[in-house]
């Protein structure tokens, strides 16, 4: 079978305008995306989607995130929503809104970190959740939400009072929804990455993804934490920093050893993470393998960037050359849905002194 990301693709997001350059919402690059059937990506064909295998959708997030970071940070969290949608209990919601997301007439974006890892040390949830006569009342705040400002719907959730929770789907113009200005991020600003503020947001029934039950998040879960996804899209990152280090090595013979080092220890990943999509494993195994696989990526991601500013000399300290940029957007992985184990496994290895 052909990769999801052609030859075609890569070509035509490349000459679409780069969102690190303008700082502004990759928005010809998904429009690239929707036309090129990018949108239907692992939902029901029912409801107009295309139901690849694990292993195409892992290789296709590989590929997105070589050719542009941004976009492809922007399409993980649209994904999310729209499997939450699809893994949903709720038939009409899965009916209603999937075909219009499908065929790219409606955008979503997920904001749920706070039920599972961001201010879980709060005393009070980040989202309150309340019933009510026709539903339930959203109240707080939710962080790291990616593209509010552009996206149709918001799948978000809260916290009830005896510890349960929910996830719901929000329209934007909700009474009650106010979109944050986007945070300043060291890189991938054109994501519109901030904080969705809730004001007694009103959810009838016909509008829950999931809930309210203990532990929410792991209904219907496709990704998330840690999940082989965003590994997938930390290594697209280093194939995009090591394409670079190719180049430089063109000129420099003496960086082959360097480049073909890091090549291989790239493809043996990717072939790992093929084999490990398609391996029956139990929740535990899955767990500790795709922490092992995140520490992985993230390491050469982090490595591949640091090669490339110390082979691109001083040229790679100034703003806006492949190698300033590979350098700051390789630290996005060290905090977006970085599992604990693997920042306890980078603290451990940066702490350790290096005799030279």
């Amino acid at each position: 079978m052909p990769p999801l990301v052609s030859t075609e693709l890569v070509e035509r997001i490349r000459v679409a305008d780069d969102p690190e350059q303008s700082g502004l919402w990759p928005l010809s690059r998904l429009q690239c995306l929707r036309d090129a059937g990018v949108f239907r990506w692992g939902l029901p064909a029912e409801t107009g989607g295309s139901e690849e295998t694990a292993a195409d959708l892992l290789c296709g997030y590989i590929d997105l995130a070589r050719v542009c970071l941004t976009t492809a940070f922007v399409m993980t969290q649209r994904d999310a929503a729209c499997h939450r949608i699809a893994a949903s209990k709720n038939r009409e919601l899965r009916r209603t809104l999937l075909p219009d997301l499908c065929a790219g007439r409606l955008f979503a974006t997920v904001g749920i970190s706070h039920l599972s890892t961001s201010r879980q040390h709060w005393s009070k949830p980040s989202v309150v959740a309340i019933r009510t006569p026709h539903g339930f009342e959203l109240s707080g705040e939710a962080p790291w939400v990616t593209g509010a400002t552009h996206a149709n719907l918001l799948v978000t959730g809260g916290t009830l009072e005896n510890g349960d929770q929910i996830i719901a789907v929000v329209p934007r113009d909700r009474a009650g929804v106010q979109i944050a200005t986007p945070l300043e991020l060291l890189a991938l600003n054109a994501s519109c990455t901030g904080t969705v503020i809730l004001d007694h947001v009103a959810i009838s029934a016909d509008e829950i993804v999931a809930g309210p039950i203990p532990q929410v998040m792991k209904v219907g879960a496709t990704g998330g934490t840690g999940s082989l996804t965003t590994s997938a899209v930390a290594l697209g990152a280093a194939s995009h920093t090591i394409d670079g280090l190719q180049s430089e090595a063109k000129r420099r013979p003496d960086l082959r050893s360097l480049v073909d080092s890091l090549t291989r220890e790239r493809d043996d990943l990717r072939a790992d993470l093929v084999v490990a999509v398609t391996d029956p494993k139990s929740d535990d195994e899955r767990r500790i393998q795709a922490e092992q696989f995140r520490f992985r990526a993230n390491s050469i991601a982090m490595r591949a960037a640091h090669a490339y500013v110390c082979c691109a000399k001083g040229a790679g300290f100034v703003t806006g050359h492949p190698a300033e940029r590979a350098l700051r957007e390789s630290l996005f992985f060290q905090v977006w849905s970085c599992p604990p184990v693997v920042t306890s496994q980078t603290l451990s290895k940066l702490s350790v002194a290096e005799v030279y």
